[in-house]
Parts: C-alpha cells; structure tokens; sequence
C-alpha cells in the first residue's frame, strides 16, 4: 500500500510512504534529505515525520503540496510576537493576552490566505519550554506554509537581566541555551533562502543584542561568514526579498543615513549589507524589532519595518506583500485593531538598472 487513512473520530489524516528517500551528511550533525511526493498526493499542508531506529522527529505543516504556483504570489511579514509578555510595570507597559491577540491576526490571515508568511523574530519575550510550545500550537492554526527567523528576544534565556545577551560571556553568547528548543523543534537553521515561483526569499539572522544605546540596544548584525553565504546566494537569484529582524536603518530622521541614523540597527557588516543589497538585485528588505511601521529607500532598495502583532506603538498588525511583477512590489500594513488597512506605500517598480548596478 503507498497510503493508510486513519480515524481519529473528528478528523481523517493521510501518511503518504515516500518511494525515494535519499539522505547526505551536511556538516556533523546535519543531513540533508530529498525525498519523492507521489504525483495524486492532494494538495494540502502536510506534517513531517523523520524516524532512524529509536528516535523519531516530527514537524508540524512542514511540508506544502501545491499543484502550481501563483503567478502574482502574496507572503505575510509578522513580527515581534513576544509571546510570554507579562508586562513592564517599571515602563508603564502592562500585560497583555497576547495569545488571544495572535489568534485573532491567525484568523484573519486564513482568511486572506497568502501563499506563505514569514514571523521575522521576537517570537517569544524570553525564552523557555512553554513559551516555544504556545508557538508550535498557533503555527498550527496557520493553513498555509509558515517560516522563522530569530529576534534579539528569542536570545533571552530568562525573564531577568541576568539572561540578557549582552551581560553573558561570549562563549555562552556564541552557543546561546536560549536557542536550543528552536534549533530542535522550530527551525534547525539561523540562515536560510529559498524560492516561491519568480521570488526568491533570504531569512537572515541579525544576532542577540550587541550593545546598549540611550535609549534602546543593538543588533549583533551579520557575520563574515553571513556575508559571504549571502553574497553567493544573491548573485544566483534576481527579485529577491530579505527578512531580517533587527533594521538596517531608521527611516524619518534628518541624520546622515550611514552614519549616524542607526540607532538599534544592526552594527556589524551594517553598511555593507545595504551596499550588497544595492548591487545586487535586492528589491526589499523587511525588518521588525521597532514595533511600527517605517520606509526608506536607499540606492534603489526598500527598507521595511513592520509592525508587532502584539505590541505595536500605533496599531497591532502586520505587513502584507504582494509581488505584481519582476522588481515591483505592492504592500500595505494590516491593522488588527480595526478594519483599517493603512497603505503604507504604493506600487514600486524597480528599475532593472537600479537592481543590477554591479552584475557580472
């Protein structure tokens, strides 16, 4: 038999045997597996199971079936989720029932069922068991192909400063216990890209909390080894987005953009990322970590911040991106608040000799 149906009383799940499945070792400890769908398997969202002798592992909606792509494709950007928020009494922020609130957006995200969303970091307010787990139960809720990347926040082991980044040694900062429950059931990967029908997505990691400004901190930013892997990346593939948690600027103000408009972006290969991105047909780029919504263009590139789902200063929210063409784009935030949908922007057409400054 290639496939059982079981009944669970409420609900039918199908388990499709894969005839192929081919596994290589990338790394110690990390395999790579392809693996060959049956062609009537329908299209759904499906979990994923992987077993080698006693231990078994399984993701949840891992894997999409779809029968083609859509030729003018929509995503969703959330972030700043900061499940497990009980509040700053100290800030005069009190708590909130952030679950209810990101129920609420999964609801009205079904219902405009983008072809995939992308949660770019603060998934939790620190990090523990619980709150990891509430964050696969509302994935769950998700009925269409969900992808992560971290915020400074998931790199909080502790709700108390003596778990805050920068004040722990760099030797636990570089293998951070924060992380470990979302390395193992979440996502295995920090760094990662891949394509929807003409787009082409990069979810980067911009790091834990590096240093303290005034008034807030610090991205980390990017490694040399990220450059390197995303400069790669970015010269195989045109009409790519970025996701990245921390922003790269800050739009609005008057300073000089790469020198001193910067404050709580990113610090490391900061200047330089924005330089690639011009050079290399980058039409956008979506940050969170400043819980509003912002836009500047720079050389020929968008730079996005989105707002919090559950936090934002203005309207709790989030953005909604749909790809018309080939470097032209059409966004807007969506408020949960109310039935306002705020245009953020209009149309953008990106010229190709904007995108293609420097191409081979």
């Amino acid at each position: 038999e290639t496939e059982t149906t079981t009944d669970t009383g409420t609900s039918y799940y199908r388990t499709v045997y894969l005839p192929t499945v081919n596994v290589s070792s990338v790394g110690n400890f990390r395999y790579q597996l392809t693996a060959m769908i049956p062609g009537d398997t329908p299209a759904d969202l499906y979990d994923l199971r992987v077993s080698t002798g006693k231990i078994s592992f399984m993701q949840e909606n891992a894997v999409n079936v779809i029968q083609e792509h859509s030729q003018e494709p929509t995503f969703c950007v959330l972030s700043d989720l900061h499940i497990g928020f009980k509040g700053y009494p100290c800030l005069n922020e009190p708590d909130i029932d952030e679950i209810a609130i990101i129920v609420k957006a999964i609801d009205r995200i079904n219902r405009l069922h983008p072809d995939f969303v992308i949660l770019a970091g603060d998934l939790v307010d620190w990090s523990c068991t619980s709150h990891w787990k509430n964050l696969v139960n509302l994935l769950k809720l998700l009925e269409v192909p969900s992808f992560t990347i971290t915020g400074n926040h998931d790199y909080y082991w502790d709700s108390w400063w003596i778990g805050y980044p920068p004040l722990l040694p760099s030797a636990t900062r570089s293998d951070p216990v924060a992380l470990r429950y979302y390395v193992k059931h979440i996502n295995p990967v920090l760094r990662y890209s891949f394509d929807y029908g003409p787009l082409h997505i990069i979810c980067l990691n911009s790091g834990d909390d590096a240093e303290l400004a005034p008034i807030e901190a610090y991205g980390s930013g990017l490694t040399n080894s990220d450059m390197h892997w995303l400069e790669r990346d970015l010269k195989s593939h045109i009409n790519s987005f970025i996701i990245i948690h921390h922003p790269v600027t800050r739009a609005g103000a008057q300073d000089e953009f790469k020198a001193t408009n910067h404050v709580g972006c990113i610090i490391k290969n900061r200047v330089e990322f924005m330089d690639m991105c011009s050079h290399n047909n980058v039409t956008a780029v979506f940050s969170g970590h400043e819980h509003k919504v912002e836009l500047w263009q720079e050389n020929g590139v968008d730079y996005h911040t989105v707002p919090s789902v559950t936090r934002s200063h203005d309207n709790n929210g989030y953005q909604l991106i749909k790809a018309t063409a080939p470097g032209t784009y059409h966004t807007e935030a969506i408020s949960d608040n109310s039935r306002d949908r705020h245009n953020v922007a209009p149309d953008y057409t990106i010229s190709q000799s904007d995108t293609c400054l420097s191409s081979p």
